[in-house]
């Protein structure tokens, strides 16, 4: 589902952040207004996967919109 609302709430109610959440959001609408109506992730992985500290980590995530 493409749901601005879901995105910044569980950015909020987590605590976290988002690097780039309000382009994220922008990029959803656009793809909304284009027809698009879900994504898929493809590939999530951590800094920690690489360097193997995992005490503090970035996430990075892949997803198809279609």
């Amino acid at each position: 589902e493409l749901d601005v609302s879901k995105l910044y709430n569980r950015v909020y109610e987590r605590n976290s952040t988002a690097c780039g959440v309000g382009p994220i959001a922008a990029m959803m609408q656009a793809a909304k207004k284009l027809g698009a109506h879900e994504g898929k992730l493809v590939k999530y992985a951590t800094s920690g996967d690489v360097i193997g500290d995992t005490s503090s980590v970035v996430g990075y995530g892949g997803i198809i919109i279609f």
